[in-house]
């Protein structure tokens, strides 16, 4: 049996309370104030499109797009600061003990025996390290996808780098990237 099986509902929590209004602390700074906000809305954002606020957040990424492409490389060449990472930790050792208080509980969770059993193994280390890689690829994937609206040279020189690592996590979001730049 598979140990590092995922709940799905803990990761979403996790990232959900972790990072309202905060994203990457260092490229922060150099940001004017509505690039900065526009920033962490879209390193919030999930991945649904279509949405007419989807259409106002790509509309502001490119009016901002000088500002925010060496702010997006940063993210994604370092990913989030060890403050956000830190707060991660933190609060997914909160929600490891709510997740144990649940799983000693044992209803309504909609898990067979053997998924319950399996949760119950999973230690508080593993989880909180589950969750933290998790968040720092999220990050980074919301970095590639920012890159692949905005374009620009040292963009789509990353996005190209990343899709020919065929070791990288991130090798599908730069190769989607890289279809949606926009043409030069």
């Amino acid at each position: 049996m598979d140990q590092t099986k995922p709940i799905p509902f803990w990761p979403l929590l996790v990232i959900g309370v972790i990072l309202i209004g905060t994203f990457c602390g260092s490229s922060a700074q150099e940001l004017n104030d509505e690039a900065h906000r526009i920033m962490s809305t879209w390193m919030l954002k999930n991945c649904e499109v279509g949405h007419e606020k989807d259409r106002h957040l790509e509309a502001g990424l490119m009016k901002w797009k000088g500002q925010l492409e060496p702010a997006f490389l940063m993210a994604l060449d370092k990913g989030p600061n060890a403050e956000r990472i830190a707060d991660v930790e933190t609060r997914a050792a909160q929600l490891f003990e709510e997740r144990q208080k649940l799983l000693e509980r044992g209803e309504g969770l909609g898990l067979s025996k053997e998924d319950m059993a399996v949760a119950k193994k999973m230690t508080r280390q593993d989880f909180i390290k589950r969750e933290r890689e998790a968040f720092i690829l999220r990050y980074k994937s919301q970095a590639v996808a920012g890159l692949g609206l905005i374009g620009g040279p040292r963009a789509r020189e990353a996005l190209r780098k990343v899709a020919n690592d065929k070791a990288s996590p991130l090798r599908g979001s730069a190769e989607q990237a890289i279809k949606n730049l926009p043409k030069e």
